[in-house]
């Protein structure tokens, strides 16, 4: 009886040594959140075309322009 006690002590112990470390992993990482937007025809080719001459994707092309404005607008 004393063997299951002790397995199932050190099995719990385990499990929460699991979560904690987890959790410490979780919140180094930064979190994105997924915005979905409508955009007109013509700003959407107009930005694809930014992005392609900057050599990346169009989201990088749309934060990096959000971001530029958002450190302007603080100034």
């Amino acid at each position: 009886m004393t063997e299951y006690l002790t397995l199932g002590l050190v099995a719990a112990a385990g499990v929460l040594t699991g979560m904690i470390l987890a959790a410490m992993v979780l919140l180094e990482h930064k979190f994105f959140w997924t915005v979905c937007i409508r955009l007109p025809g013509q700003l959407y080719k107009d930005l694809k075309a930014a992005a392609r001459r900057h050599g990346w994707a169009l989201t990088t092309e749309i934060l990096d322009r959000l971001m530029k404005s958002i450190e302007e607008g603080r100034s």
